[in-house]
């Protein structure tokens, strides 16, 4: 990963706003009653998280502390499901990176997350989309490229606002259309 764009400005993955989140690497680990108060506060102010290509398997249950996290980033992190208080991120999360992790069913935690902007799903082993996916009517940019999908749903043609969509490289069958 290189650059991502957000709210009209281009992050660079290697400068501190990003970087910054290597020391929430090990948090991840920790109970939430065992953080220090300066911790607790780090995590409730912390915007934009980038846990690429760590050994997470999964994400803490204290994920609702996160009160302004816009940007989740878990490229390449061995995730293969989603707690359910990553829900509680609905009103603020814009971005959120999940490819190259082994879901295999579609996380439908995801849904709840209204305020989604870009949602990359790719090379994640997924063999179908949800239909509630077409709830996530703020979504502009969906990657569900390298998958297993046979098929979509055809609640995806609500999404209004989706002006990048890629699901190149899936197991369709010739002449798909949805």
């Amino acid at each position: 990963m290189t650059n991502i764009e957000f709210n009209g400005s281009i992050i660079d993955s290697n400068t501190d706003f990003i970087a910054e989140s290597r020391k929430f690497y090990d948090l991840m680990r920790k109970d939430w009653d065992d953080m220090s108060l300066e911790e607790r506060k780090l995590v409730n102010s912390v915007r934009a998280l980038n846990l690429s290509e760590r050994t997470i398997i999964y994400l803490p249950s204290w994920m609702n502390q996160f009160k302004n996290l816009q940007v989740l980033i878990l490229h390449n992190s061995y995730l293969s499901k989603l707690p359910s208080s990553i829900k509680s991120l609905k009103s603020k999360l814009e971005w959120l990176d999940l490819s190259s992790n082994s879901f295999h069913r579609f996380p439908r935690e995801i849904c709840s997350l209204k305020s989604l902007r870009f949602l990359d799903l790719c090379l994640c082993s997924l063999e179908h989309i949800d239909a509630c996916i077409s709830g996530l009517q703020n979504l502009q940019s969906l990657d569900l490229s390298y998958n297993m999908l046979t098929r979509l749903p055809k609640e995806i043609k609500n999404l209004k606002k989706l002006r990048h969509f890629d699901i190149s490289h899936n197991a369709f069958p010739p002449n798909y259309n949805f």
